[in-house]
């Protein structure tokens, strides 16, 4: 539906450092977040709402940020619809499955003009602070901090805001050529890979299915991690095929066999370039399982 379409997902860690309490021993608050915002735009492009997504981890706030995106291309605006878009249906649809049974404390909140429209589990309430200072701030989001610390002052709490942001994905996309470049953090080294993406049919955006692959390519990074940590747990003895944390390992092996299937079929359906070559799974398993080996015996020393 737009011409044009830029965003960025973050990584956001706030820590809070209360100096009105006289005490050595209080420990900072830690509130943590990946962050998304959906600019639509019609086809002069102009933007005509904006959404925010917050979530506990990158591929599932990268698989709302399709949705949004999906349902806008597919129907138009969102905000004033008759027929109402089912956000509690949406997030249960990315969350089924594995992500249900083994990340209970997954959680999601969709923002509006500052505002929630839909929640799922708990998040932390300054998290709400700063997307409703953000708005208030004709949308600067960076003095948004400085705005929160004023309003703690003026609650008689002396606050000290650290924020601390890296960039998890970026997507432009232009001329129905989707451009994604995501960032891999491994347990040694952090890199980028880039991707194009184009529709075999002409004249057909593909801003949804671009961040419907970005999704996969962070959830099989993230799960090709834990399961070379936990190979390593299992190799220095630490855990046995009895433990939960096994029975997690094998269900996570079929949750990213199932996602290389879905990236693969994205290869047959779309025009896709990779640069550098994309993300290997197994050597990711290797690379995590042999830091976590050398870790536990430099433990045992």
């Amino acid at each position: 539906m737009a011409k044009e379409f830029n965003a960025n997902m973050l990584r956001e860690k706030f820590i809070i450092i209360d100096n009105s309490i006289d005490d050595s021993l209080s420990a900072p608050v830690i509130a943590m977040s990946n962050r998304f915002v959906i600019p639509l735009r019609d086809y002069s492009g102009k933007v005509i709402e904006t959404f925010i997504v917050r979530a506990q981890n990158m591929h599932c706030c990268a698989r709302m940020a399709s949705k949004i995106y999906q349902t806008y291309e597919k129907e138009g605006p969102i905000s004033n619809r008759d027929n109402k878009f089912n956000w509690s249906e949406a997030w249960e649809d990315i969350i089924k499955g594995y992500e249900q049974r083994y990340n209970k404390d997954c959680w999601v909140a969709i923002y509006n003009k500052g505002k929630i429209i839909y929640q799922s589990k708990e998040h932390h309430i300054f998290l709400d602070m700063i997307e409703k200072f953000q708005e208030e701030n004709s949308g600067e989001y960076e003095n948004a901090v400085k705005i929160a610390k004023k309003a703690f002052l003026k609650a008689g709490k002396n606050v000290e805001i650290q924020y601390d942001s890296g960039i998890a994905l970026v997507i432009h996309e232009a001329n129905n050529i989707c451009r994604c470049g995501v960032i891999i953090r491994s347990a040694s080294k952090t890199t980028t890979f880039n991707y194009t993406l184009s529709s075999k049919e002409s004249k057909k955006t593909e801003v949804a299915n671009g961040l419907y692959l970005a999704s996969n390519f962070l959830e099989a990074i993230q799960l090709a991690f834990m399961i070379g940590t936990i190979n390593g747990k299992l190799n220095k003895g630490k855990i046995n095929k009895t433990s939960k944390e096994y029975k997690k390992n094998m269900a996570a092996q079929d949750r990213l066999q199932v996602i290389e299937d879905e990236i693969n079929s994205f290869e047959n359906l779309f025009n896709i370039k990779y640069r550098p070559e994309k993300p290997d799974s197994d050597l990711i398993i290797k690379d995590a399982q042999s830091n976590a080996v050398a870790l536990y015996e430099l433990s045992d020393d």
